[in-house]
């Protein structure tokens, strides 16, 4: 689950190159990898705030699986929910005052929203059994999401807003949406062809395929682009 940072030169993401997974960041023009956090048995879900000042991830430091926060220099995390129930896949809105996430508080995998700070909790999604992994839109209105629809997953825009839902579906299982930095695009996870396998949309919403061989998963956009 690689999240790139704003400016493009390093991103965050879960390995398990000490054992348990643990949040490393890397700056690929370098090659320099530097452990960020491994304390807990889950460290996962990175998502860096805007102003790549911050990072919040899933942990569960203190026994259940809570949304953190940490300086994106390292140090140590706080705490931002404590809730019955899972609450990972934090991500944070274009401005940097919201964070989108998924809890099973309620009985089943939905996406809530929570100032920065961890007040203000509320329900977002609603009209289905199953919604996890938002991704914000550049507008700050939109998330794109993945949602369970006649037995295979989906992907799913809400307007956060009004709480309208509109269901993307497509052959096959399609997960992971993330939107381009433009708003105009969305990448995505499917196996319709028969493994999973990164797919793009364009502005008419034509899927088209990008990756080919092996398995590939968790697709992200760099924070700029060229």
């Amino acid at each position: 689950a690689p999240a790139w940072a704003p400016d493009g030169k390093h991103l965050v993401f879960t390995s398990f190159l000490r054992g348990g997974p643990a949040l490393f960041q890397l700056t690929p023009s370098e090659g320099y990898l530097r452990l960020l956090w491994d304390q807990g048995g889950v460290n996962s879900s990175a998502s860096i705030s805007p102003d790549g000042k911050e990072i919040a991830f899933a942990s569960s430091h203190d026994g259940n699986v809570d949304i953190y926060v940490m300086s994106a220099e390292g140090g140590t995390p706080r705490r931002l929910t404590n809730a019955r129930g899972i609450d990972t896949q934090p991500s944070w809105a274009p401005n940097g005052r919201q964070i989108a996430f998924t809890s099973s508080r309620a009985g089943s995998p939905q996406i809530y929203l929570m100032d920065a700070a961890g007040t203000n909790v509320r329900r977002l999604s609603f009209g289905g059994a199953f919604h996890d992994e938002p991704s914000w839109a550049p507008d700050g209105i939109r998330i794109v999401c993945t949602t369970r629809d006649d037995g295979n997953f989906q992907l799913a825009t809400i307007d956060t807003v009004t709480a309208d839902r509109i269901v993307l579906s497509g052959p096959g299982n399609n997960e992971s949406p993330v939107f381009s930095p433009d708003g105009s695009l969305i990448a995505f996870s499917s196996d319709r062809t028969g493994t999973p396998q990164i797919f793009i949309t364009d502005s008419d919403g034509v899927p088209h395929q990008l990756t080919f061989d092996g398995e590939n998963h968790s697709p992200t956009w760099t924070g700029v682009t060229e």
